[in-house]
């Protein structure tokens, strides 16, 4: 919802840098202490981490709401566990298939497939923009992944990642945002929005998501994406006038549904 409240006066990736900048500099007094000591090469990795899990999520969640709702956007994001699920199934040794899991994919799979061709049978929602959030979902699934090699304080990689995105979208966001700083109406409550993003939304959001991932698990995190539409429908239906169709919702409880199954509590005991 914040995004599409910046969006009037902001383009994509100014919302994205003035995002992961607000988040940097929030983090700076809690993370530095923790570098201090800290191999020059792992601080790199971590700031690696930005592009792919900040930078470039970022930058297509931003472009693909400006051809489609912040309610249908967040239920196409809750696809990360999804992608999550296979990719920790190919690339890590402890997050291997389960029948309940292989089920879920299936079945989660099939709700994505009737999002998107709401998508293309709607003149108000265009097919581009929302394959722009199934792209961010991979990109967000393949980070999760990768991140859990980081054994160190979660303000740490925090602060590193979004400090890695602020430097990589600088240069693409620079020019544009001096413009967008010049327009009189609407510029300070823009501002505010983004503020409010990268602070909330992203620095404290991501010291929580690297705990929990630290503690149970890149699949388990990324099940916690399946609780954020939830929230943004009613937000985006409240306060933005937004139109939720039956589609989507349907959709989105088949999502929900597969998400269920993967965590095995509604399977029968021999599935899981």
């Amino acid at each position: 919802m914040l995004i599409s409240l910046s969006l009037p006066v902001f383009g994509p990736m100014e919302i994205v840098f003035l995002r992961v900048m607000a988040a940097a500099i929030t983090l700076a007094p809690f993370a530095w202490r923790h570098v201090r000591g800290q191999p020059v090469r792992l601080l790199l990795s971590m700031m690696a981490l930005g592009v792919t899990n900040n930078a470039i999520p970022f930058a297509l969640i931003s472009w693909g709401q400006t051809g489609i709702t912040s309610g249908f956007a967040s239920i196409l994001n809750a696809s990360v566990p999804l992608f999550g699920i296979i990719y920790a199934h190919l690339l890590t040794g402890d997050e291997k298939m389960r029948p309940n899991r292989v089920v879920g994919v299936v079945t989660g799979f099939a709700g994505v497939v009737l999002l998107m061709s709401a998508s293309l049978g709607s003149p108000d929602i265009s097919f581009l923009h929302a394959g722009a959030m199934i792209l961010s979902s991979n990109f967000y699934a393949l980070s999760t992944i990768y991140a859990k090699r980081f054994k160190v304080p979660s303000s740490l990689i925090t602060f590193c990642q979004v400090t890695g995105a602020s430097l990589v979208t600088l240069p693409f966001a620079l020019p544009a945002l001096w413009t967008s700083l010049e327009m009189d109406e609407g510029v300070l409550m823009a501002l505010f929005w983004c503020l409010l993003l990268g602070v909330f939304g992203t620095a404290i959001a991501y010291m929580l998501y690297f705990t929990i991932l630290r503690r149970s698990g890149a699949t388990n995190i990324m099940l916690a994406t399946l609780l954020v539409p939830i929230m943004a429908i009613y937000l985006g239906v409240a306060i933005l006038g937004e139109d939720i169709t039956n589609m989507q919702l349907m959709g989105f409880a088949i999502v929900s549904l597969g998400l269920l199954m993967v965590d095995g509590r509604i399977m029968p005991q021999k599935w899981r």
